[in-house]
């Protein structure tokens, strides 16, 4: 017997419908119904809640299918390979951001900005492990952003001052462009401190 034909048989013998089973796992129906015609697999989580819900255990969920089987398996050597990738991508984060900052100050030989933009490219990647709930549920992340993007605004807008007094429009260009990268170094400098929102640094 496949999950699909296991699950829904348990909801039957439970004198359940598929809506009330979306509503106590707070899923939609046409979820459940995938699930029972094994269109689609459940998450560990939502199989753990499952399980409690058809009064099932884990072990008569999984045996004998091999299809789900292999699907948890496939999931699980993807859960690693992005882990890898996070760690990777968070360990260069850090040696990039400081070469671009050291590159900003004093202007390293030509072949080194590259490295800048491998850095940028690396930022965009590393947004995409990170946990955003997770990271702005602590105050004191939220707090950091909000002092970071308030304090490199008005150092670009006072730094490019100058300039804008006596032509708006290339000013205007130059203020976009520096807070666009300020906006990164902001971004890359919160992912260092915050390395437990990020995939696969989680405890």
């Amino acid at each position: 017997m496949t999950f699909g034909d296991k699950i829904r048989a348990a909801r039957e013998g439970h004198h359940l419908t598929q809506a009330e089973v979306a509503a106590q796992l707070h899923v939609s129906r046409k979820t459940v119904s995938s699930w029972e015609t094994g269109r689609s697999y459940p998450d560990i989580g939502m199989l753990v809640k499952l399980s409690d819900t058809y009064k099932l255990s884990l072990d008569q969920l999984l045996r004998r299918d091999p299809n789900m089987i292999n699907h948890y398996e496939n999931q699980n050597t993807l859960s690693k390979r992005s882990e890898l990738i996070s760690h990777i991508s968070y360990y260069l984060n850090i040696v990039l951001l400081f070469i671009t900052i050291i590159n900003r100050l004093k202007p390293m030989p030509f072949g080194i900005h590259y490295l800048s933009v491998v850095w940028f490219l690396n930022v965009i990647i590393l947004m995409g492990f990170v946990d955003y709930h997770n990271f702005f549920q602590r105050k004191v992340n939220r707090i950091l952003f909000i002092v970071c993007a308030i304090v490199i605004t008005i150092a670009v807008l006072f730094l490019n001052a100058p300039v804008l007094a006596k032509n708006p429009a290339y000013a205007a260009g130059q203020a976009f462009g520096s807070l666009t990268i300020s906006f990164f170094y902001v971004i890359s400098f919160l992912f260092i401190l915050a390395d437990h929102s990020i995939a696969g640094n989680k405890q």
